[in-house]
């Protein structure tokens, strides 16, 4: 085991004010990362960053010159140390533990020295970083593709709301292509064969209960709260709450199961993160609905899969945004919801436009699942590693 001390000199940062460039080799890094450029650097060489107050958690990586700010400590590994191997030591470890203040979190420089770590040669080192760097570019990499995929599928929306799909599968021509196939409507061109309609003529909506939280137990059946519907997706792993079993048979009219739609009716105005619907998984355990999220029953001719696209597009967000909300918390009502005015094929192209859609979410899904694999398998080898539980062969000569 080595203290920090042993391993490292430790540098306050310094403010950037006077030295920031519009654009330069020279990143300027600060609690939460790089965030701007330099006209010069502070200081050279690979060097880690950690937060000197603020946010405590997260060191960054610095493989050059670069400028440190004065919230941040600069800790410039000694010769015979690996910086990457160094960045990756800290960041196992929980620095918001050395946390002095009682008010704005600090750590004070000689209570980071004191951290200790086990430690490897100095091949040992860089055969881990090699490593850990090697999983992190493959995280990287997973999570570009995911955004990718995504930024994809809200264009796709966009062309499969307005133009739709044909009989053979293909996105339909433009307006300005094929006039003749389009009629004007109050949302604008849509084909010809399409109908606008509101979604209470074709869809009724239920609002949770107010379940108190005496009757929340550590077991049983989920609780469907406004916080797990996050991103466009049900997260149980957002705060989660169980009720007794029981009140499945005793509340059965706010009971959630697969393949349900729900939607948020409560949210931050201005952010506009109420409104967002998703679809329960098909994987999921029967739940219970909470109050302030509501569940849509179709009675008309619209497809789930089909509704569920359209309640997350962006154009029938911008429609429910510009329903009256309160200035700081916007209180949706089941009427508002289903007043909104959207474009309606038939089912047979409904369903075309569902399979599109399959096509783009099953990349995504693919991906996010080797994302999920690859961060997991992260986790181990960074406690593997880093703690010396295994050692790795290295063909290096010591000293090198």
């Amino acid at each position: 085991m080595s203290s920090l001390r042993e391993l490292a000199t430790v540098h306050y940062g310094k403010s950037p004010d006077g030295f920031r460039a519009e654009e330069s080799n020279i990143p300027i890094i600060g609690t939460g990362g790089r965030y701007g450029f330099s006209t010069k650097p502070l200081f050279d060489g690979p060097l880690v960053v950690v937060a000197r107050k603020g946010t405590l958690g997260n060191p960054t990586f610095s493989g050059g010159g670069s400028w440190v700010v004065d919230t941040a400590y600069a800790v410039i590994p000694y010769e015979g140390v690996d910086a990457k191997w160094l960045y990756y030591s800290l960041s196992n470890f929980n620095l918001e533990t050395l946390n002095e203040a009682t008010g704005v979190p600090s750590i004070s420089r000689d209570y980071l020295y004191r951290v200790e770590f086990t430690t490897p040669s100095l091949p040992e080192q860089r055969e881990i970083a090699r490593i850990l760097t090697t999983v992190d570019n493959l995280i990287e990499k997973t999570e570009a593709l995911i955004t990718k995929y995504q930024a994809i599928k809200q264009g796709m929306m966009y062309n499969l709301f307005t133009r739709g799909v044909d009989e053979n599968g293909y996105l339909r021509p433009t307006y300005e292509e094929t006039p003749y196939l389009y009629k004007q409507s109050v949302l604008g061109w849509i084909p010809k064969a399409w109908e606008l309609c509101r979604l209470h003529t074709c869809c009724a909506l239920k609002g949770g209960f107010a379940f108190r939280s005496a009757d929340f137990v550590n077991e049983g059946v989920r609780l469907v709260r406004i916080g797990n519907l996050f991103n466009r997706e049900l997260d149980f792993s957002r705060d989660p709450v169980f009720l007794p079993h029981a009140f499945i048979a005793q509340y059965p009219e706010f009971v959630v199961r697969a393949g349900d739609i729900l939607i948020s009716l409560t949210g931050t105005f201005g952010k506009q993160d109420y409104g967002f619907a998703v679809r329960v998984p098909d994987y999921t355990d029967v739940c219970l609905l909470n109050q302030r999220v509501a569940k849509f029953s179709i009675t008309g001719s619209l497809l789930p899969d089909f509704l569920i696209r359209v309640l997350q597009s962006q154009s029938y967000l911008e429609r429910l945004y510009s329903l009256p909300g309160g200035t700081k918390q916007a209180n949706l009502t089941n009427q508002q919801v289903l007043s909104v005015l959207v474009p309606v094929p038939d089912v047979a192209e409904q369903c075309r436009i569902g399979e599109t859609f399959k096509s783009i979410d099953s990349r995504i899904i693919r991906e996010k699942r080797v994302l999920d694999k690859v961060t997991y398998l992260k986790s181990g080898l960074v406690q593997d590693l880093l703690t010396g539980k295994v050692r790795v062969m290295v063909d290096e000569p010591e000293g090198q």
